[in-house]
């Protein structure tokens, strides 16, 4: 979750995130942690055994400073992520704007630790209007494109192609109601995908 940048202004619409997560995952044995990055990232929350704290920091954020180190965000939740048990599907929920500023990581290595990880991104941008003229969804077929080139493409679109790399999706959201919509859209593909 982006806390700095443009990000401190969308804070309120994570208010009720806790509560949209929990109405997305129903039922199903998960395990949840939570990163917030500004020019760095910050571990908040690595998988307690109860969320109720995890849940207050959701929506309880204070705006960061003007970073937005996406690449270095993922890196640091993938690692999370690695001790976790393999039966569990690795997901990352991206929250923040679609470009990358500040990150020390590199691109290539975000992507191999994804491959190698078996993790998948799925993106929620904050609606602008470039990301209103970007809107799209859709998969790309990695295997026909090199890692240069693929990192080139995260360079300008860092967020929307990491997700598109990992198998994941991507959207836009400027309120509550449509990140509500969206977290139900993303949740109905993980779905799709572990039942067929």
């Amino acid at each position: 979750m982006e806390t700095g940048g443009v990000a401190s202004s969308q804070l309120q619409n994570y208010s009720k995130l806790d509560k949209m997560i929990e109405e997305t995952l129903g039922g199903s044995n998960r395990a949840l942690a939570l990163v917030t990055f500004d020019s760095r990232p910050d571990e908040i929350w690595g998988f307690p055994p109860l969320v109720d704290g995890l849940y207050y920091a959701l929506t309880h954020q204070e705006g960061g400073d003007n970073g937005a180190a996406i690449l270095d965000a993922v890196s640091c939740a993938i690692q999370l992520l690695e001790p976790q048990p393999p039966n569990f599907r690795h997901i990352i929920l991206l929250l923040g704007q679609g470009q990358d500023h500040g990150s020390e990581g590199h691109a290539e290595d975000v992507l191999q630790l994804l491959g190698k990880n078996n993790t998948t991104v799925y993106n929620l941008m904050f609606s602008s209007e470039n990301n209103a003229k970007r809107r799209r969804r859709g998969r790309h077929d990695s295997a026909s494109s090199s890692v240069s080139a693929i990192s080139n493409a995260i360079r300008t679109a860092s967020a929307e192609q990491l997700a598109a790399q990992s198998g994941g999706e991507s959207g836009t959201f400027s309120d509550q109601g449509e990140l509500e919509k969206q977290l139900v859209t993303f949740a109905d593909d993980i779905d799709n995908r572990v039942t067929s």
